[in-house]
């Protein structure tokens, strides 16, 4: 797809931070979502407010399909870019209507116009039965897809969402995640969604930036980003378990043989990284397999010897702290936990596939 969105800026807030795009490009064409991610303060949603025309950059430019936003001393108003905007609070009037609420905007149009809008939205996102009451009788979710049905009623050439499922409670907040994916495809609007929780980010993106303090650290698909951290700060903003430092010992094709604190691991690179050359050795828990010691199982080329630190139950899942010659998590289920009888002391063995062992090159080692 075309590269029509570019975004190039800088903004130092008083007193504050600075956030610095540099010459960001990506796909506006289509249904195509792409997901700002990143901790809170990493600059996301001052993007998404410069995108909007509701903050003004110190120096830079951004374009849309070759029509100027902004560049230095010219900044196209708000009201000029045509952006739908759903905001994390969803903003929605509370002594009006879902229907009032969704009209909200189309002032402009005729009043058989408006109607057909409003209908249709409502109709699109099974809010019919709901057009008559107000906000406080209606549930968090059904708020969502209000505010979503205000936005895409104005027709508008860019959606942007920030934070579009924070306000919810947990369960909502899994149960929408697919369908607001499947809402924004449907719309056929290209969307630029903000959030800081990587499983939101996954089941949204079809391509992801990746920020931090203010400044872009990586962009792609998201199981390229996720997989792939292109940098150490990049894998612990993504949440990658382990991260240990290794050396290159030597390569053979796209397999790599690292030390990591004294333990040989097999991992695949595509790029060509010499003898010697010190790298940051990232696994992610989910990749690692747990089994009794000396159980044949599977073909992972990696099977080390270790012991079991200490679990901890999060979120229906175990995290199993393991000492296999250097630091490395694994998550587990509970009657996995129960079956494997893990607990600290316990002796295991951990497997984990060539491809799933991810190299950072660092510096040369002469």
């Amino acid at each position: 797809m075309a590269e029509s969105l570019l975004i190039d800026f800088s903004l130092r807030y008083p007193g504050g931070p600075l956030v610095c795009v540099d010459e960001l490009r990506m796909a506006a064409d289509g249904c195509k979502v792409a997901v700002l991610f990143g901790a809170s303060g990493s600059g996301k949603t001052t993007v998404l407010r410069v995108l909007a025309g509701l903050t003004r950059p110190d120096s830079g430019r951004v374009t849309f399909h070759g029509e100027t936003w902004f560049d230095n001393g010219h900044c196209l108003p708000p009201q000029e870019r045509n952006i739908g905007f759903v905001s994390q609070d969803y903003a929605l009037f509370p002594h009006l209507t879902v229907s009032q609420n969704v009209a909200y905007g189309l002032g402009r149009l005729s009043r058989g116009e408006r109607d057909v809008r409003v209908r249709d939205s409502l109709a699109w996102l099974g809010l019919d039965e709901f057009a008559g009451r107000r906000p406080a009788e209606i549930s968090g979710g059904q708020q969502q897809r209000v505010a979503l049905a205000r936005a895409v009623a104005r027709r508008p050439r860019l959606l942007l969402l920030d934070e579009p499922l924070s306000a919810l409670d947990a369960p909502t907040r899994r149960h929408l995640r697919g369908e607001l994916h499947a809402l924004l495809e449907r719309a056929g609007i290209p969307s630029i969604v903000v959030t800081h929780d990587p499983a939101e980010a996954l089941a949204l993106a079809d391509e992801i930036v990746l920020m931090h303090d203010g400044r872009v650290l990586q962009t792609g698909k998201p199981s390229d980003v996720f997989n792939h951290p292109s940098s150490v700060e990049a894998a612990q903003i993504l949440g990658v378990d382990t991260v240990v430092d290794g050396i290159v010992e030597s390569q053979d094709g796209v397999l790599v043989t690292v030390n990591a604190g004294g333990v040989r691991l097999t991992a695949v690179c595509h790029e060509p990284l010499p003898a010697g050359c010190a790298a940051a050795v990232c696994i992610r828990a989910e990749d690692v397999v747990l089994a009794p010691p000396r159980t044949v199982v599977g073909s992972a080329r990696n099977r080390l010897e270790g012991t079991v630190i200490g679990a901890v139950e999060e979120a229906g899942l175990v995290r199993i702290a393991l000492d296999c010659g250097f630091f490395l998590r694994a998550t587990l289920t509970r009657q996995s936990c129960e079956e494997l009888d893990i607990r600290a002391g316990t002796p295991i063995e951990a497997m984990i596939k060539a491809p799933n062992v991810h190299l950072i090159p660092r510096i040369f080692i002469p």
